[in-house]
C-alpha cells in the first residue's frame, strides 16, 4: 500500500515537472519569431506614453490583428467585462481593460468589441500568462471577434489601471505584436510590413514605437532652461508631460511612513538616496499621496534604479534620480518649487561613459589623441550637438579633459 501511493506521488510530481517544462516552452516560443495562421505574433508588449516600463502579453487564440496605429490610444477601465453596456460614449475608440473571471474570454472581447473598443486588454488573476481560448460562448454564438484581444500578468493589469485613473486622457496605450530575433525585439506582423527602407537605408511608414524612456533633462525653477538631467528607475509609472509642484520627503531617505502626508499628496516626493531599497522609498512616497518620486544622488553620477524587491511591481508613480548639485537647487526653492521633466533619449550608458572619463587615468596622455577623443566625447554629450547631450554630463566631462590638458602639460614640462 506504502509503495502504491509512493508510486502514485511519484507520478503527480512527474505530471507537475512536465506541465510546467510545456508552459515554460510555450512562453518561449512566443517571444521568438512564431507566428499564429493570420501572420500575427503572438507576443508583444503593451508601451504606456511616456512610460519606463512595458507590459507583456500573450496574444488570445482569437480576434484581430494589432492595431498599427502607434500614437496610442486611451484606456477604459470596464472591470469584469461580462455585461453588454447601453452608454458606449466612455468606450468608443478605446482600449477596453477588463479583468479575467466570470464569463469566457470570447464574451468579454464582444462586450469590448461592441462598445466600440479598438482592442482589448484581460488582466490575469493568476500569476503567469495563457494563450486565451474562446471558452463557452453566452453572449452571442457565431460572432467573429476583429480586434485584437491580448493577457497581461495579475500585477501588470494592477498597475495599469492605477496608473489610467490617475491620468485618464494623458495616458495613451499601444498594444504592439512583436518578435524577438537575435536576442533584438522588433515590430512583427502586419504592422512591420508597412515598414519601407529606401535605397539610401531610411524608413518610411510605420513609424518605431517609442519604447521605455531611460532618462532626460529636468527643469528645476521656470526662471531657467533645462539645466539638469534625470535617469528614470526600472520600475514606475510614466513620465508627466506638465510642471509637478513638490514637497521634501519627511523622513529624508522615505526608508520609513512619511511624517509629511497631508504636503505630500499630489506632489513629487523629494527624498535622498540610502539606508533602503529604492522601491521602499517610492512605495512609502505613494501610499502618503505622492504622485512622482525624485532621488537625490549623493555624488556626481546618476543611474537607474533597480527595485530590488516585490514593493517594485506595484509602485505606479514616476520614480527618477537627480544629482546632488540638483538637490540643492531643489532644497532651496521648496516653498513653492515645481519641476518639469522633458524626456529626450538619453540612455544610462551615457553616463556610465561620462562617470568614466571624468577619471584622468582614463585620458590619452598622447595630445593629439586626447583632443581627438575630446571632440567625439563632446558629439555626443554637449546638448547643443547632439540631441541626446545633457548639461551635467557635458560640464564634467570638459572639466576632466581641461584637467588632464594641464595635468599632461606639467608632466611634459618637467621632462
Amino acid at each position: 500500500m506504502l509503495a502504491t501511493n509512493f508510486k502514485t506521488i511519484g507520478i503527480v510530481i512527474l505530471l507537475i515537472i512536465f506541465n510546467i517544462f510545456v508552459h515554460n516552452i510555450q512562453q518561449v516560443s512566443c517571444r521568438v519569431a512564431v507566428a499564429d495562421p493570420d501572420g500575427e505574433p503572438m507576443w508583444g508588449h503593451i508601451y504606456i506614453s511616456g512610460g519606463v516600463v512595458s507590459y507583456e502579453f500573450f496574444r488570445a487564440k482569437f480576434g484581430g490583428k494589432y492595431n498599427c496605429n502607434l500614437d496610442g490610444f486611451e484606456v477604459a477601465d470596464l472591470g469584469i467585462g461580462c455585461e453588454l453596456l447601453e452608454d458606449t460614449s466612455n468606450i468608443k475608440g478605446k482600449i477596453a481593460l477588463m479583468t479575467r473571471g466570470n464569463c469566457s474570454f470570447n464574451d468579454k472581447a464582444i462586450v469590448a468589441e461592441k462598445a466600440g473598443a479598438v482592442a482589448a486588454v484581460v488582466a490575469n488573476n493568476a500569476p503567469g500568462l495563457i494563450r486565451m481560448p474562446p471558452g463557452v460562448i453566452k453572449m452571442k454564438k457565431d460572432y467573429d471577434v476583429s480586434i485584437p484581444v491580448v493577457m497581461v500578468r495579475q500585477s501588470d493589469g494592477d498597475a495599469l489601471k492605477d496608473i489610467v485613473s490617475r491620468n485618464p486622457t494623458e495616458t495613451k496605450v499601444r498594444v504592439v505584436g512583436e518578435v524577438v530575433v537575435k536576442g533584438v525585439t522588433t515590430i512583427a506582423g502586419t504592422c512591420a510590413e508597412q515598414v519601407e527602407v529606401d535605397a539610401d537605408g531610411n524608413v518610411k511608414g510605420l513609424p518605431e514605437p517609442e519604447k521605455e524612456i531611460e532618462g532626460g533633462l529636468i527643469q528645476l525653477e521656470e526662471s531657467n532652461g533645462y539645466t539638469h538631467e534625470f535617469l528614470t528607475a526600472m520600475f514606475g509609472g510614466p513620465i508627466p508631460k506638465t510642471a509637478q509642484k513638490y514637497a521634501i520627503a519627511d523622513p529624508y531617505t522615505a526608508c520609513d511612513e512619511l511624517k509629511n502626508g497631508e504636503d505630500m499628496k499630489g506632489k513629487f516626493a523629494i527624498v535622498q538616496r540610502g539606508d533602503c531599497l529604492f522601491a521602499n522609498k517610492a512605495h512609502n512616497a505613494e501610499q502618503a499621496g505622492a504622485i512622482g518620486v525624485l532621488v537625490v544622488n549623493t555624488d556626481i553620477s546618476l543611474s537607474r534604479m533597480f527595485g530590488g524587491d516585490s514593493k517594485s511591481n506595484f509602485v505606479t508613480i514616476p520614480v527618477v534620480m537627480v544629482s546632488k548639485e540638483a538637490g540643492k537647487i531643489l532644497e532651496k526653492n521648496k516653498a513653492d518649487g515645481s519641476v518639469k521633466l522633458q524626456p529626450n533619449g538619453i540612455q544610462a550608458n551615457s553616463w556610465d561613459q561620462a562617470v568614466r572619463f571624468a577619471r584622468q587615468s582614463n585620458w590619452p596622455e598622447d595630445d593629439e589623441k586626447r583632443e581627438e577623443l575630446w571632440e567625439k566625447l563632446s558629439a555626443k554629450h554637449d546638448p547643443n550637438q547632439s540631441e541626446r547631450g545633457g548639461p551635467e554630463r557635458f560640464a564634467l566631462l570638459k572639466d576632466a579633459y581641461e584637467k588632464a590638458n594641464e595635468y599632461y602639460a606639467e608632466k611634459s614640462a618637467v621632462v
